[in-house]
């Protein structure tokens, strides 16, 4: 322990470079760019998910047959009146909307979600051009 006392004291050196990473706007860009990206793909990959089902798609002349066969008296007289009411002159009510409207409604939401990554795509595209500046300014600074 006393040999300790003789060392002599290191002297640390005065400018020691450390790296300095700077948040840039080309970084905001860049980095609200991939949010944007990311939260477009969570948002189809829902859209895919829980799109709207025709109820009709796989519906034959045997599977009405069955349907009729199950049906109980109630529950056919209200079918009757179902069909019987979704002729021409009827008016939709707000809880009457079908596959249609479901379809053109899911359409619009595509629509909508595809500008999500379109816009990331452009601000990440836009930060690489906006460092990509930068650099060739501080190396024309550096030259001079």
């Amino acid at each position: 322990m006393s040999g300790l006392k003789k060392l002599e004291a290191v002297k640390e050196p005065a400018a020691l470079k450390t790296i300095q990473h700077q948040w840039t706007l080309g970084h905001a860009l860049i980095f609200v760019g991939g949010l944007l990206i990311i939260a477009g793909v969570i948002v189809g990959g829902l859209l895919l998910w829980h799109g709207p089902s025709d109820p009709y798609a796989n519906f034959t002349p045997e599977g009405m047959q069955n349907l009729a066969k199950n049906l109980t008296p109630i529950g056919s007289l209200q079918l009757w009146k179902r069909l019987e009411r979704s002729g021409l002159e009827h008016h939709k009510r707000w809880d009457e909307i079908d596959f249609e409207d479901k379809q053109a409604g899911h359409q619009v939401l595509w629509l909508a979600w595809s500008l999500l990554p379109i816009t990331g795509f452009g601000l990440v595209a836009a930060g690489i051009i906006v460092l990509n500046l930068k650099k060739k300014k501080s190396r024309a600074a550096a030259r001079v």
